[in-house]
């Protein structure tokens, strides 16, 4: 039997971040109108982390401009990224899907002078700016081997280096495994 904790928290504010500098103008470049990430630890100790995100623009990207997002920090021997979707909205509504050749596994930036992290990968999410951008939509998890980590280990920032509307966090496990926790 499985037992589920939620904490959601609204309007997150840059300001509450050090890097509120980059945002300081009243226009964003992006905000967030939903950011939802979902831990699940199994009876067998392997867990899976789903991410959820609705990126929004309200000043058009620059057709000039490269979107960059990094989706995660995993380790592949025991790690495994699943995209479930991921595509953009135009401002008259179109959709169109996002080609897994935007998506590039590369070295993490931390991991450059570190040896004994050299095996690890950072998912980046590259795309080219195109005028008519509305939305950009995200949907990924993370799915972890029993043998990597056998308990849930989080360290969650609730504040953002951007606007967020609605962050979810949400937190299963089994009844019988104590969970605890700290919000701030």
């Amino acid at each position: 039997e499985m037992k589920t904790y939620t904490f959601i928290r609204t309007d997150i504010t840059p300001t509450q971040t050090p890097k509120a500098k980059r945002f300081s103008s009243k226009k964003a470049k992006v905000v967030c109108n939903n950011l939802a990430k979902t831990w699940t630890l199994r009876p067998d100790s392997s867990q899976t982390l789903r991410i959820q995100m609705e990126l929004d623009y309200p000043n058009l990207m620059d057709s000039t401009e490269m979107f960059r997002k990094s989706l995660y920090i995993y380790n592949p021997q025991y790690q495994e990224l699943i995209i479930h979707k991921a595509y953009l909205q135009q401002k008259d509504g179109t959709t169109h899907s996002i080609s897994p050749k935007t998506f590039v596994e590369c070295l993490p930036y931390e991991a450059i002078d570190a040896p004994d992290y050299l095996h690890l990968k950072e998912m980046v999410l590259f795309h080219p700016g195109i005028d008519s951008i509305k939305n950009i939509y995200l949907d990924y998890s993370i799915h972890t081997q029993a043998t990597y980590q056998p308990e849930l280990d989080i360290f969650e920032q609730l504040l953002q280096s951007f606007p967020v509307k609605r962050y979810t966090i949400s937190i299963t496990t089994p009844k019988e495994k104590p969970l605890s926790y700290t919000l701030g």
